[in-house]
This record gives structure tokens, C-alpha cells and sequence, in this order.
């Protein structure tokens, strides 16, 4: 762990990763070149000869050598494409720790599936059009002093409904179909991840 109190999210991807590496078939080589090499390709050398090809295969393997060690930090930018190597239990497992480091939390409770639920959409559309009507601070594209308080609360409380609509929504499409969502998971959806 590094000198400050928390670990930081290089630490937490290595940790998660060498305790997936334990329980399974996987190793360092498999998930540098089998795994992350496909996922970096933009960094990849451009027609590449054999010898180039394998130059590069050679430097990943070095540097996911080097991380696992411990010898340098995780670069920001492989971030995402490291943590789609991991299998779904390990991966949010890692998140959950590097939101919790951030100050975010996942307040959603898990919703069983397989019931039928009303569709409530009419609801989400409503709201939709009641924040368009609450939007007067955002008339010239900035919000500043001469906003009025009483428009721009009108504003944000017309937001916060919505976005409470839309979670609402996305709960019963979850509890009538069990489809969890393809980009954000809703069982472990929070804040942060709407950014």
C-alpha cells in the first residue's frame, strides 16, 4: 500500500487481479496477451511486421509484469480495458472498493425478478416535460447570479424528480423482465456512473 492512508486504484486493480489469478487457469502471460493485448490494439503499431507485432506483445507482457510487481503504477489509461479482463466478480468487486475510496456508495437495493410490473413510462414523460418547462436558468446556456433562486430551485427539484422517475422505471423494468441493463447494471448503479 502506498504511504497515504488509502489504498489508491492502481493498488485495488492489482489486488483483485492477483486473487482472481490464484483461483483460476489464468496467468500474468494469459492475461497480458490473451486478454489485455486485444483490448490496447490502439496502441499497437501500425502494419505491423511479425517482428513488430511481437516486439509489442513482448512490451505488454513487460509492463503487466511490472504491475503485478508492484514496480509501477497501473497507467490511468488501461484502467477499463484492465478491469474488462477480470470475470464480473472480481471486476465489481474492485469497482465497488474504488467507489467506496471516492466517497460513492451503492445505495440501490437488489430487486428480485420475475414478476410481471406496470410499465410506468407515461410518468417519465411527464417529468420530462416538466423540467423542460422548470428550464428558464438555462435560457442562455450558463447559470450565474442573475438566475433567479426560486426559478433555479423550481429547476432542480423538477431534475431530481425526473432522475427519481427514471431510476423508478428502470426498477420495474428490471423486476417485470430481469434484464439488468447492457451499459450500467442497475443493481450496482450509483451515482458516479451517470457521469
Amino acid at each position: 500500500m502506498n504511504k497515504n492512508q488509502f489504498p489508491n486504484e492502481s493498488e485495488i486493480i492489482i489486488r483483485h487481479t492477483k486473487e482472481w489469478l490464484l483461483t483460476s487457469n489464468e496467468t500474468v502471460k494469459s492475461l497480458a496477451l490473451d486478454m489485455l493485448a486485444p483490448r490496447l490494439e490502439k496502441t499497437a503499431p501500425d502494419n505491423p511486421t511479425v517482428a513488430d507485432q511481437e516486439n509489442w506483445e513482448a512490451s505488454v507482457s513487460r509492463m503487466v509484469h511490472r504491475y503485478m510487481k508492484g514496480t509501477h503504477h497501473l497507467p490511468l489509461s488501461w484502467k477499463w480495458q484492465w478491469l474488462d479482463c477480470l470475470p464480473v466478480k472480481s471486476r465489481d468487486a474492485a469497482l465497488k472498493e474504488i467507489h467506496a475510496v471516492h466517497g460513492f456508495l451503492d445505495t440501490l437495493p437488489e430487486i428480485e425478478s420475475g414478476t410481471v410490473c406496470d410499465a410506468s413510462i407515461n410518468e417519465v414523460l411527464e417529468s420530462v416535460a416538466s423540467m423542460v418547462s422548470t428550464a428558464e436558468p438555462a435560457h442562455d446556456g450558463k447559470y450565474d447570479k442573475r438566475d433567479s433562486i426560486e426559478s433555479s430551485n423550481k429547476m432542480i427539484d423538477s431534475l431530481l424528480g425526473l432522475a427519481a422517475k427514471c431510476l423508478d422505471e428502470a426498477r420495474r423494468i428490471n423486476a417485470g423482465t430481469g434484464a439488468v441493463g447492457s451499459r450500467h447494471n442497475i443493481h450496482s448503479f450509483s451515482k458516479n456512473e451517470a457521469e
